[in-house]
């Protein structure tokens, strides 16, 4: 999945047009698959990009056909939707009264760290770095100059700002060969990088530190991966206590 991510970082970091959102991913018929809507799906999907666009595809074609030969009129499949409809709508209830009751504290989000700490140690080497995907060589060296020179911190901090740039983490293995030559395979104090190109555009790296294999992921790193971790775990158990409560506020009989 960090590779997925950061593979979509390294084609979208220059894209400053919120209108990107709209383009158009896939089409079947008159039915189309948005950027936005793979953005939205990619919050609670660990699927890659590539098999869920292939599903949304299987899934369009396989609907428009089955509806083509009027599947949607059959009466068993209007019950068994209709059925799954109130299964769902259920679920939803039962998970929008136990989110309400989930709260975690950073207390538990760091004895979750400290007690599961051989789980999060690094498998391979990484880096934190600010990386800039420009589209011309000559941007890449204005990026380059900027970034090389001492001072100025107000027209990096522009330069931050004006690219959308945060620390991201890299990590050895999940990078295209001429970048991982450069950040992993040369041994080098250097900071810099760049420009480096590739047949997505010029890449600048600035390297603001380096981890080894072995080494401790810090808790800020796996902070979302740990609360999403502690929030299902009570997510199940609060679903139950409700479940149970709601049984006995409600009269049932069994035959």
């Amino acid at each position: 999945m960090r590779f997925f991510l950061f593979s979509i970082l390294l084609v979208l970091f220059s894209c400053k047009d919120s209108s990107v959102n709209n383009r158009t991913v896939a089409r079947v018929g008159g039915s189309i698959l948005l950027e936005k809507n793979m953005l939205e799906a990619s919050l609670e999907n660990t699927t890659t990009r590539n098999e869920a666009v292939g599903q949304w595809i299987t899934e369009e074609i396989l609907y428009e056909h089955a509806s083509e030969s009027g599947f949607r009129g059959d009466v068993l499949l209007k019950e068994l939707a209709h059925q799954f409809d109130r299964r769902l709508v259920g679920q939803k209830y039962l998970k929008h009264l136990a989110e309400q009751k989930i709260n975690i504290s950073n207390d538990e989000m760091f004895k979750y760290y400290t007690n599961m700490a051989d789980g999060f140690k690094r498998t391979k080497n990484a880096a934190k770095v600010y990386h800039f995907l420009l589209n011309s060589k000559a941007d890449a060296d204005v990026v380059t100059h900027t970034l090389g020179a001492s001072g100025k911190k107000k027209e990096k901090n522009e330069l931050f700002l004006e690219y959308g740039i945060h620390p991201i983490t890299v990590t050895s293995g999940n990078l295209l060969p001429e970048l991982e030559k450069t950040l992993f395979t040369k041994k080098s104090a250097k900071k810099l990088f760049g420009p480096l190109k590739s047949k997505y555009g010029y890449h600048v790296f600035f390297v603001l530190e380096k981890y080894s294999a072995g080494s401790a992921i810090p808790l800020e790193e796996v902070y979302d991966e740990i609360y999403q971790r502690i929030f299902q775990q009570k997510l199940a158990l609060i679903s139950l206590h409700i479940l149970d409560s709601l049984r006995s506020q409600t009269p049932y009989t069994i035959n």
